[in-house]
């Protein structure tokens, strides 16, 4: 269809594609149903080259209770009699309410049913807690916040779209020190980032020396970015107290595989309340360490909690985190332990072809063992799947040379010695004086060739 085509020409387009009858159906784009107007035109809906429509069934409704459509019964056999009250109820129509989470659930109700009625049904039918959480109902941008409003006087139809929002909620932001303090509004739904930018623009504190403690409950400090504030904890009338937290200075010492420690110390910036994980993420952008290589230890022991801060730790400005990389040892028959440095995802083949690269031990002639396990040569099996761990120690086996390869080598050997007594028989008898000389001249002692060379240059005078 021409991107300048409206709506009414993408339906004609379907009908005659699809052979079904529109009418019976929502032209649905992105969850949304497309205008009724056929005037509007593709690119104000935002429909762009490859957009999938998707055709949605409109909902029918059916009543079970006491359905009278055949004209032809008589009024005895409906149970009708003298004085009997006839109520003309509306027939119910399907509605779509959207979640705060994205997703959309369909429900069939009655348009002289009010705003409250729906809700009931959204918490009974689907699960969705609305009340526990306070949430509104929206027709667009218009609040349904009557809960005794009837559907039918708020203009909703079948098929109507309606949504649901979590309310706001408002608590106080108090600097410390300082005291300086603002009000901030805003959705439990929405991720702490946006409270930290709201942070930074008010009151200029950066967005990454931002201490957040909400007063009485939670240090926020640490918390991904990503969490809801109903994640965090927030309710209504919070105080949320904020420290511009300054930076300290500690050091990385880069060790080797056998213990030993480089002299340059690498010096980086953090915050008090960053985590081990935050540590190794700054690492990796900063030194190109990957993260999954890095093994950190503070006075011996593993930093293996990604999310412990250096705080609870106890590390401070001036101490002192060893880097080493990711390593194992491998233990030959002689009692040799070399170490091979490798990554955590590699597989049982890197660890041989390391081995044959560092330690010239060819790949055929290793059998490798842990823990007295035999360990298969598959090129497939991974450290994980086979117990290999960081510092691990893995025994290796040399085998004997295959026989095949050995009888190659002896009849190469041979063919060359013989190659050599065949030169050496089709020689002049004036090349083998020459090279009779040339090895009396290379036993010679430094002095005496310089004595030779001395008499040689005598005679050329």
């Amino acid at each position: 269809i021409s991107p300048v085509g409206n709506i009414f020409d993408l339906q004609m387009k379907m009908q005659s594609g699809t052979m079904l009858a529109l009418e019976d159906h929502f032209m649905m784009f992105e969850g949304k149903a497309l205008p009724e107007d056929g005037t509007i035109s593709l690119v104000d809906c935002g429909i762009t080259d490859g957009a999938v429509i998707v055709l949605d069934p409109r909902p029918v409704a059916i009543r079970v209770e006491n359905v009278v459509e055949d004209g032809t019964i008589s009024l005895v056999d409906c149970g009708i009699t003298d004085g009997a009250v006839i109520v003309l109820d509306p027939r119910p129509v399907a509605i779509r309410v959207e979640n705060v989470d994205g997703t959309t659930v369909e429900i069939s109700i009655s348009p002289k049913e009010s705003v409250d009625a729906v809700l009931e049904k959204l918490v009974n039918e689907h699960g969705i807690p609305v009340k526990e959480k306070n949430q509104t109902l929206y027709m667009g941008d218009d609040p349904l916040d009557d809960p005794d409003a009837v559907l039918e006087s708020c203009g909703i139809q079948g098929g109507e779209l309606l949504f649901l929002d979590d309310p706001d909620i408002t608590f106080e932001v108090i600097v410390v020190p300082g005291g300086q303090s603002s009000t901030v509004n805003m959705k439990l739904s929405e991720a702490l980032y946006y409270l930290k930018k709201k942070i930074q623009e008010e009151h200029e504190i950066p967005f990454r020396s931002q201490g957040l403690v909400i007063e009485g409950k939670n240090d926020l400090s640490a918390t991904n970015p990503e969490t809801t504030l109903e994640e965090c904890g927030f309710a209504e009338d919070d105080i949320l107290v904020v420290e511009n937290v300054p930076d300290i200075i500690m050091e990385i010492r880069i060790n080797d595989t056998d213990g030993k420690k480089k002299k340059d110390l690498i010096s980086i910036k953090v915050k008090h309340f960053y985590t081990v994980e935050s540590l190794q993420l700054q690492l990796h952008q900063d030194f190109k360490i990957p993260r999954n290589e890095q093994v950190l230890k503070y006075e011996g022991k593993d930093l293996d909690d990604p999310f412990q801060t250096f705080k609870a730790l106890g590390i401070g400005g001036g101490s002192i985190i060893d880097l080493h990389p990711w390593h194992i040892f491998v233990k030959t028959e002689k009692e040799e332990s070399l170490p091979v440095v490798l990554s955590p995802d590699s597989t049982v083949a890197d660890l041989q072809l390391k081995i044959a690269t560092d330690y010239e031990i060819p790949i055929k002639r290793q059998a490798l063992s842990l823990n007295g396990e035999s360990i298969d040569a598959d090129p497939e099996i991974s450290f994980d799947s086979c117990g290999i761990k960081y510092g691990v120690t893995v025994d290796l086996k040399k085998l004997k040379k295959d026989k095949k390869v050995d009888d190659d080598v002896v009849k190469k050997a041979k063919k060359r010695e013989s190659t050599k007594k065949r030169d050496s028989t089709l020689k002049s008898p004036k090349s083998k004086k020459r090279e009779s000389v040339k090895k009396r001249e290379s036993l010679k002692s430094p002095k005496s060739k310089k004595r030779d060379s001395v008499k040689k240059k005598s005679d050329k005078k």
